[in-house]
């Protein structure tokens, strides 16, 4: 019943304003974040190191401390696959993609070798506008963990100095 009542999510991360309803807007605004606050370590051996947008796709630049030569083709794919897995599952990745939103990364191994990992809402069997009530526990371990950053410099006259996180959630 309250899945049927839940039409929007609207996320505020770390920047005080509602995420654009359009996906451009969306994804321009959270690749001007995410390159705010790189290099971003990812987990073991694994550096977010670029991010930009190109209309709707948000393009992410990953290094892979792992030389490509010595991985099997079959290893190679299954490795593609828990990236493109691990996006799917991730509940601000998967509102994102809900609202037009696209992900392209870049994994750039050791040998400067390259693969590419393609992630959409049709790839993850998501309905454009279903939104997770989830995000609210992700943002706010985005938000936590950002914590340690701050104060951030921004430009010239703006330092970051307290995230804002504000949830609304529209019902009929």
């Amino acid at each position: 019943m309250k899945s049927k009542a839940i039409v929007g999510s609207f996320l505020l991360i770390l920047t005080g304003s509602c995420f654009a309803g359009v996906a451009v807007d969306m994804a321009e605004e959270q690749a001007r974040f995410l390159a705010s606050v790189l290099p971003m370590q990812y987990g073991e051996g694994v550096l977010l190191v670029g991010a930009k947008s190109r209309g709707s796709k948000i393009l992410l630049d990953v290094k892979i401390d792992a030389i490509r030569k010595n991985i099997s083709k079959g290893d190679l794919e299954a490795y593609l696959q828990a990236n493109r897995d691990s996006q799917c599952a991730d509940p601000t990745s998967r509102n994102f993609m809900a609202q037009g939103v696209s992900y392209e990364i870049k994994l750039i191994w050791k040998d400067n070798a390259t693969s590419f990992v393609a992630v959409d809402s049709r790839i993850c069997g998501i309905k454009k506008g279903e939104v997770t009530t989830e995000s609210g526990d992700s943002v706010k371990a985005i938000v936590d963990s950002g914590q340690s950053l701050l104060p951030m410099k921004i430009d010239e006259i703006t330092t970051l100095v307290s995230p804002r996180v504000r949830i609304v959630v529209a019902s009929i």
